[in-house]
């Protein structure tokens, strides 16, 4: 087994409770500091995310990417109050509206990978004949913005979604006939790239809406 199947063998996992508010604030805190108005928005930012960490750091990004949140002079300046701002009114429609600023290559690139079979993720060799690029000089500022907006992270040969609720997020929003083109589009790299996956090619044609081409998937991937 590999070292990652050994510790995951050993390891435990554990479902973290929501904070409090006074947790969600010290949090705050380790990444604001001590700025002024911390409370109120230590409070907003507390309901918005349910408590959930992963929730309060990514609303926390959304403040610092739309200059909400400013750092000058060596330390942060935060609003004096939330009301008139134009602030998302949930977790995930602040993930969405970090995903509309993207450039169609990497929204594209974003979606696909949001649908892709959890643990079956695409590699990077492949992240080009989905985009229909020609070479991977075309594909590196389509990663590179990806990264800098904070949405993927580099793993190993590929990338992944920098915490699994903006993946999450993502593909609950995709409109039912563009999610089919997406998985059609899955379909055809997975059949067609240097790893040849009939069975996941198959996942994605039944998805896309197309029975008939996925039971051929199947049939090629038992023969």
């Amino acid at each position: 087994r590999s070292a990652t199947e050994r510790l995951r063998s050993i390891g435990s996992s554990h479902a973290l409770a929501p904070l409090r508010a006074t947790e969600a604030k010290a949090l705050l805190t380790s990444v604001f500091g001590e700025a002024p108005y911390l409370e109120a928005v230590s409070s907003w930012l507390h309901q918005l995310s349910e408590g959930s960490p992963q929730s309060l750091v990514g609303l926390a990004q959304y403040l610092v990417d739309h200059r909400i949140a400013l750092y000058e002079h060596g330390a942060w300046t935060l609003p004096d109050t939330i009301d008139g701002l134009d602030l998302p009114k949930s977790f995930d429609e602040s993930i969405l509206a970090r995903i509309g600023e993207l450039g169609p290559p990497a929204r594209k690139l974003a979606e696909g990978l949001s649908l892709t079979v959890v643990g079956e993720p695409f590699h990077l060799d492949e992240y080009a004949i989905f985009l229909g690029v020609a070479d991977a000089h075309q594909l590196f500022p389509v990663l590179n913005e990806l990264v800098a907006a904070s949405i993927l992270v580099g793993s190993g040969n590929s990338y992944t979604f920098v915490h699994d609720g903006m993946r999450r997020a993502l593909a609950d929003a995709i409109p039912d006939e563009r999610r089919r083109e997406l998985h059609r589009s899955l379909a055809e790299v997975y059949r067609a790239g240097p790893n040849r996956a009939d069975a996941i090619a198959a996942h994605h044609l039944l998805l896309a809406g197309d029975e008939r081409a996925a039971f051929a998937a199947l049939a090629d991937y038992v023969s």
